[in-house]
């Protein structure tokens, strides 16, 4: 882990870094009084019950990363699931991580739309916030994507370091073993716990969507 020095720039600075120039306009228009056409295409789903949608939704995601047979610790310590041209290769982990990667940014982005669905039904400060929250989504979404690719790129520097670090270890020790014996479980629990991370990030515009509601319905 290293230190990140806080940045100099406030909030917008660092956003506007992220939109070119019509996003910009989208954004003011909705910031202004005024729904942009992006905020009008958000799709008109009604989530019946969100609270329970949204636990719906996570709960579905945890299971699936927890489950997945390419991530089982138990597995990986007797190398049950790796065949001997596998072994010792990071691309079937880092086929794994956009599968759930393709099956959050799915299932969170029509959640997404459904909160703002209901949301904008219960005021005018509501559906602001919703169409606010569209464009944002629509503006950032190619930056965001570009981000969160980069995290199974370091999964698998960190993979190639653990597997180096033990063939070293075995090299020195003259220990006959099969690079799943000790290291493998470990990194899988790394890349359970890092896509665990990135749901709870990528869950974090629908939450705020949901504590506004809930102080919408309150409020009523």
């Amino acid at each position: 882990m290293a230190d990140i020095a806080d940045s100099r720039q406030s909030f917008g600075e660092r956003l506007a870094q992220w939109l070119d120039f019509k996003d910009a306009i989208s954004l003011y228009s909705v910031l202004h009084g005024g729904l942009s056409d992006g905020a009008s295409r958000s799709p008109a789903v009604r989530a019946r019950a969100p609270q329970e949608e949204l636990r719906r939704v996570r709960d579905s995601i945890i299971e699936a990363i927890r489950t997945d047979i390419q991530l089982d610790v138990d597995g990986a310590a007797g190398g049950a699931h790796l065949s001997s041209d596998v072994e010792g290769e990071f691309l079937p982990y880092h086929r794994s991580y956009l599968t759930h990667q393709r099956s959050m940014q799915s299932a969170l982005s029509n959640l997404r739309a459904q909160v703002r669905a209901t949301l904008a039904e219960q005021s005018s400060s509501g559906k602001r916030l919703a169409a606010l929250d569209s464009v944002l989504e629509q503006s950032l979404a190619a930056r965001e994507r570009s981000l969160l690719a980069l995290l199974p790129v370091l999964l698998g520097k960190r993979f190639e370091h653990l597997l180096r670090a033990r063939g070293a270890v075995m090299a020195e020790d003259s220990i006959q073993e099969t690079p799943s014996g000790n290291w493998l479980p470990a990194f899988c629990r790394d890349m359970q716990a890092v896509l665990l991370a990135e749901l709870d990030l990528r869950l974090q515009p629908v939450i705020g969507l949901m504590d506004a509601l809930g102080k919408e319905v309150t409020e009523q």
